[in-house]
């Protein structure tokens, strides 16, 4: 079976799985993200954009750790609730980035997954509502 040797190769394997995922969130979600704002406006300018976006999380991450260094649990709750609270809105932005001028009109959602998106965003929104209430509760 597994032994005491397995140790080290597990936690080798957790790391580099954690490291590379925070290293394509630290690269991949302020590029996004600045180039939602920029598309979303005419005047923003994209390296300003993704320099504060980079700014903003590493701070958040430095108050993420030195908040909840002892309390994995808490962490855990907390990415839960951003997570049930930000899909609506960001489902929300994906509708809107899909109607804007520069989407060429063949790329665009048809009437069908434009409905289908709708409902899509109702159900987050449903869903996003009934966790909140849940919280409230417990």
């Amino acid at each position: 079976g597994i032994g005491a040797w397995a140790a080290p190769l597990i936690a080798g394997a957790a790391f580099l799985t954690m490291f590379s995922t925070a290293l394509t969130c630290f690269d991949a979600w302020p590029r996004a993200l600045a180039l939602s704002v920029t598309l979303l406006s005419e005047r923003a300018r994209e390296g300003l954009w993704r320099t504060l976006f980079l700014l903003g999380l590493g701070l958040a991450c430095l108050v993420t750790i030195s908040l909840f260094t002892a309390a994995i649990g808490s962490l855990l709750f907390w990415a839960m609730v951003i997570s049930f609270t930000a899909a609506p809105i960001l489902a929300s932005f994906n509708m809107q980035a899909m109607r804007l001028p520069n989407v060429p009109p063949d790329m665009r959602f048809g009437p069908v997954l434009t409905g289908l998106g709708w409902f899509g965003i109702a159900f987050l929104v449903a869903g996003c509502i009934a966790f909140v209430a849940w919280l409230v509760m417990v």
